[in-house]
């Protein structure tokens, strides 16, 4: 909500923003935001690469992103001199967009998890009620930036998106993301003492139930293959039954019949 808040204060006036204090014409203008475009998708893949292999947490990948957004806001805000030149700030601009604007799938993704499908329909509303906020606090950045500038209105803008980004810091501890990258890092993190729970395989298992493993039968082999630690499962599994039945060919009574 305070994201979009903030966003909604300075987004509509970036084109006004280039226009009076730099001159572009409206070609670069649709030239740098068709770059910021571009440039948004590949952060968006960057943002879900974070939040898999570097902080295993979709949460905090999503609050530091948009910490970082609020950085380049302030840069655009407080650059003095030659910094405050076309391209370093249309630099600042780009990656203002894409820290901003590539957590949006991420942020989705941990609602539509934690959310019962009886409530989605509730968020969904909620959704909506954010951006009609959005809309409305342009007319909020509209009558600050008549009165004190629009770096003025960067400034207020990065401050709520860094509160923003505070205050959804503790849901990160509320969310349970076991991101692994195969079954093999699980496995070692059980043998290591780990208590994460197993993750749910990402693509359909191939089960070969046409074959028996170790005498048991197909619908077990099939539960056993659709799990993340399959290997570990059925190799503990045949290695059980194969001291079972070492211990049963050693037993006196197994020798009396086969005599």
């Amino acid at each position: 909500f305070l994201s979009s808040l903030a966003a909604g204060m300075t987004v509509r006036y970036f084109p006004l923003f280039f226009i009076h204090r730099y001159g572009v014409n409206p070609t670069a203008l649709t030239v740098l935001f068709t770059i910021s475009t571009v440039v948004v998708t590949a952060w968006a893949a960057l943002a879900k690469f974070v939040a898999t292999k570097v902080t295993k947490n979709r949460v905090t990948a999503a609050a530091s992103f948009r910490f970082f957004g609020a950085m380049c806001m302030f840069y655009m805000a407080f650059a003095p001199g030659a910094a405050a030149n076309f391209y370093p700030m249309a630099a600042a601009f780009i990656m203002r967009m894409a820290f901003m604007n590539s957590t949006f799938g991420l942020t989705r993704s941990v609602i539509m998890d934690h959310v019962p499908s009886s409530q989605r329909a509730r968020w969904n509303a909620v959704e909506s009620v954010t951006g009609f906020t959005w809309a409305g606090s342009a007319v909020v950045g509209g009558v600050i930036a008549d009165h004190s500038g629009y770096r003025s209105v960067f400034a207020i803008t990065a401050s709520i998106t860094v509160v923003a980004a505070l205050l959804s810091a503790p849901a990160a501890f509320m969310v349970r993301d076991a991101v692994f990258a195969s079954a093999e890092e699980y496995q070692k993190r059980g043998e290591a003492g780990g208590s994460t729970p197993p993750p749910a395989p990402s693509q359909p298992v191939q089960v070969h139930a046409a074959h028996d493993v170790g005498g048991t039968s197909a619908p077990e082999n099939a539960s056993l293959y659709a799990r993340p630690d399959a290997s570990a499962v059925i190799r503990a599994r045949d290695e059980s039954m194969a001291t079972v039945h070492a211990a049963e060919d050693a037993s006196p009574g197994r020798e009396a019949v086969e005599t």
